[in-house]
């Protein structure tokens, strides 16, 4: 357990999650309410090659290819005729395709961490749900800047697929209210290549999307040339770097990073997602032996936990409004998934669920969590480790 309550390495934002998922199946399995004399069964499977091992703690494109996803798809839906629904997959780059077989076999799937756009298109994936809210992130920059009255921007991206394309809607954002882009540059450029094609393109105001700690070696390694009050930088992530940070960025490194601007959802915390919430940690505590009430809260609020969890609330709640809605739906016929093509994205928009991270927990037209509010802030001490 020592070892998994550090939040930076994939291994532990992974299991987390997955404990999450399990704790909200054992809360509904014992709600009278939900489901009512039916239990759900966990099946577990395995998605990632046997060899497979992340380059760096947080996850880059270049370190998994994906078909391990697609073969995994394709058992559950030929093998395993008990799956209805799964939650899970992680990576955008195998969610594309592996989401596309879940779709034509009508089996729902909902991701917590993928940040693609194209997983948006419901013609393409009308089974696929998610508990990250993007379709807020792709305007909530376009907002600020014509706010500040900014007409002109300039934009980093990875290559990777999910950074891309999360980049690539929010470029479109920015062209639809008239910004202009001076200049488009690949994060995977050495960040000399990068601060010398921002000072090219004499761009004030910077959009970067990409990880958190690719972010912060491009930001802070441009802090003498590119940083500071003549420069805006606004992310999609957090600039937390790996490593020594001191020995990286110098002993400023937290003032430095003040200057950036960040996204963060908004969400008015009611009483439902309190007590979902206490649930949900003192389960942890139980089942995990993490004694610490400050470390667990820190696995909650840093790692998938709550939006695994409300992924299972949510498919199931919309699972059980189906069944209540007609008389001639079992719980047989949904196990047997005989009412698989009831079970498209549009049923789990305005399933009444209350959630541990949004209540009510609602879904857009593009089937991602949808936020009432969004917040603008800058990064703190507090998010960086000695």
């Amino acid at each position: 357990m020592t070892d998994l309550s550090d939040t930076t390495t994939l291994r532990s934002y992974f299991f987390w999650g997955q404990a999450a998922a399990e704790i909200a199946i054992s809360l509904i399995n014992n709600s009278p309410h939900i489901l009512p004399n039916t239990t759900i069964n966990i099946k577990r499977f395995n998605t990632m090659p046997i060899n497979w091992r992340p380059l760096r703690p947080y996850y880059h494109s270049n370190s998994y290819g994906g078909g391990e996803t697609i073969a995994t798809a394709l058992e559950i839906a030929k093998n395993h005729p008990d799956v209805v629904a799964v939650v899970g997959e992680f990576f955008s780059e195998s969610t594309v395709f592996s989401a596309e077989v879940y779709g034509y076999n009508k089996i729902p799937l909902c991701g917590a961490t993928q940040t693609s756009s194209i997983l948006l298109d419901k013609t393409r994936y009308p089974y696929f749900t998610q508990t990250v809210p993007l379709t807020v992130q792709f305007e909530v920059f376009s907002s600020l800047l014509l706010f500040w009255n900014v007409n002109r921007v300039a934009l980093i991206s990875p290559r990777s697929l999910s950074g891309s394309n999360l980049c690539l809607a929010i470029a479109e954002s920015l062209k639809r209210h008239k910004i202009e882009i001076v200049a488009s540059i690949q994060s995977d450029a050495s960040v000399d290549e990068i601060g010398k094609s921002l000072l090219r393109a004499n761009a004030r105001y910077i959009v970067i999307c990409e990880g958190a700690d690719t972010t912060a070696d491009i930001y802070l390694g441009w802090e003498k040339t590119a940083v500071g009050r003549d420069f805006v930088w606004l992310s999609v992530n957090l600039p937390e770097p790996n490593g020594n940070i001191e020995a990286k960025y110098g002993k400023n490194f937290t003032q430095n990073a003040k200057g950036m601007v960040v996204f963060y959802t908004n969400t008015t915390t009611t009483s439902p997602m309190n007590l979902l919430f206490n649930q949900l940690v003192g389960q942890l505590v139980e089942e995990y032996g993490v004694g610490d009430y400050n470390t667990i809260n820190n696995i909650v609020a840093t790692t998938i936990a709550m939006p695994m969890f409300d992924c299972v609330g949510n498919l199931v709640t919309g699972m059980d409004k189906l069944l209540k809605s007609d008389a001639t739906f079992t719980p047989h016929l949904l196990s047997s998934r005989f009412i698989q093509y009831l079970l498209n994205y549009t049923l789990f928009q305005n399933t009444g669920y209350q959630g541990i991270f949004v209540d009510p927990f609602m879904l857009t037209a593009n089937g991602d969590v949808q936020i009432r509010d969004a917040e603008y802030g800058s990064p703190t001490s507090r998010l960086w480790k000695d």
